[in-house]
């Protein structure tokens, strides 16, 4: 039936009908009547071939009157130039009115296709969002999100027949993501557990490190104090060497005022005992000699008290 003409031309006036004025239009007025008498119905697969199939004899009548111009046009070229750009002229209102025709009898199935391919497209998107997964090296969080926002999702009739390939991706992907939101935790808690260690060596090094150094002033200021300890000492040893010389010095000038002392008051002593013996009597001399002789206890029972 597609390939059915909706009109045929007069073989005998055929030129006149493009030549004269509106000659044509009887004949697209025709295919216009029986083009637009098809009720459209886009609901049934039948009713949709049969939108196309009147869309594609109009197509087919709109060919066949266009090469019937061109003959002629090829035929009365030499003859009549004014017929030609009536034919030309004609040709041009074929195409544009039939072409529009076309169009609009097509219009609810080509609609319908539209709507088809922008339906089909948005479906598409949604399963291909659910297969699309967090790039490689998201942290757990942004995964676990994802996890959620799939195990949400539900798979009903707004799918229509990409039902069981979105049921099928849905659950792929929920696994595959499970399973990368697992590995995800896991490197995150292998990572806390390296930085915990860092950490904790770390602080044992600067613990190691603060030991040391409290070592090395701890060191440095027994060190220190034992040279401030030596240096009290020297000092203390000078000022008690210097004391116990001053004090043996002041000893032995004591001990020297002291012989000179007594050796002073022994000599007054007996010089007054030689005077007492010169005052009784004797000579000088004599009593010196006695005086002396008593000293040096040789005259026995008899002694100087000093």
């Amino acid at each position: 039936m597609a390939n059915e003409l909706m009109i045929e031309l007069p073989k005998q006036n055929a030129l006149q009908v493009f030549a004269e004025q509106g000659g044509i239009d009887p004949y697209i007025e025709k295919i216009r009547k029986e083009a637009l008498s098809l009720v459209p119905d886009i609901s049934t697969k039948k009713g949709r071939a049969d939108i196309a199939s009147m869309a594609a004899r109009v197509a087919r009548s709109k060919t066949y009157l266009e090469d019937a111009g061109k003959q002629l046009c090829d035929q009365e070229r030499a003859k009549i130039d004014l017929t030609l750009s009536a034919v030309m002229a004609s040709r041009k209102i074929i195409k544009q009115q039939l072409d529009d025709l076309r169009d609009e009898v097509r219009k609810p199935l080509t609609d319908w296709e539209n709507a088809e391919t922008e339906r089909k497209g948005k479906i598409e998107t949604r399963i291909e969002a659910m297969k699309r997964l967090p790039e490689i090296g998201s942290d757990a969080a942004a995964i676990e999100k994802h996890l959620k926002r799939l195990e949400r999702t539900e798979i009903d009739e707004s799918f229509g027949e990409y039902t069981a390939e979105a049921a099928i991706a849905r659950t792929h992907a929920i696994r595959e993501c499970q399973e990368r939101l697992d590995a995800q935790i896991k490197i995150e808690n292998d990572l806390k557990e390296l930085e915990q260690l860092r950490i904790k060596q770390a602080d044992l090094e600067t613990q190691k490190a603060q030991a040391e150094a409290n070592a090395k002033i701890a060191e440095a200021n027994r060190i220190a104090d034992e040279a401030i300890l030596r240096e009290n000492l020297a000092k203390q040893q000078a000022i008690d060497k210097a004391n116990a010389e001053k004090a043996a010095k002041e000893k032995a000038e004591a001990e020297e005022n002291a012989r000179i002392a007594d050796a002073e008051y022994r000599q007054r002593v007996i010089e007054e005992t030689i005077q007492s013996f010169v005052a009784n009597g004797f000579k000088q001399h004599i009593a010196f000699a006695i005086v002396e002789l008593i000293e040096l206890g040789i005259v026995k029972n008899l002694f100087i008290k000093f």
